[in-house]
């Protein structure tokens, strides 16, 4: 149930954002970076967007969620500046 309302959440927000951009949400539980390179994978995805929030003082090198993504995804990764 929970899964599902996220998703229906994902696909409202991105039919406002995507602006005419062909545009998927999951929801997926579990640790964000493995959720998102999973998913990535999965679907052969051409870009991954992710917003900057962590990406600031020492967790920017270690930890956050943007750099591991951006290290680590199989395709081009956009970091958008959320904070």
């Amino acid at each position: 149930m929970h899964q599902e309302a996220a998703a229906a959440l994902g696909e409202r927000a991105l039919s406002s954002w995507a602006n005419g951009l062909e545009a998927e949400a999951h929801a997926v539980n579990g640790d964000a970076v493995s959720a998102i390179l999973d998913v990535a994978e999965a679907v052969d995805a051409d870009l991954v967007v992710v917003g900057s929030k962590g990406m600031h003082g020492t967790r920017r090198f270690i930890g956050s969620v943007p750099n591991s993504v951006s290290h680590s995804a199989p395709c081009a990764v956009l970091i958008v500046k959320t904070d």
